[in-house]
């Protein structure tokens, strides 16, 4: 594990008077904090995805709108210049 904010462990044994292994100070404060960011990054994904369907949702949306409006337009303007053709034959 890389670190450069704690100290090099001291070369040596490892495990206290009842043999239970000693973790390095790294490792503790390691094993101390990541539940916190893990906690973050899994409520950060599940909130971006939903938040990128619904932009896209959104924008779809307007799109959709924005082109059945221009072909109600190009179809109006079609008629009206049929019709202004025609009448002034």
């Amino acid at each position: 594990m890389l670190t450069n904010s704690h100290d090099w462990p001291q070369e040596g044994n490892f495990l206290d008077e009842q043999g239970n292994v000693i973790k390095p100070e790294n490792v503790e404060d390691y094993n101390r904090h990541m539940p916190y960011v893990d906690k973050g990054d899994r409520m950060a994904n599940s909130y971006s995805v939903n938040c990128r369907i619904w932009k896209w949702m959104k924008m779809w949306k307007i799109i959709t709108i924005t082109c059945l409006m221009r072909i109600r337009v190009t179809k109006w303007l079609t008629v009206t210049q049929l019709a202004v053709g025609y009448g002034s034959g």
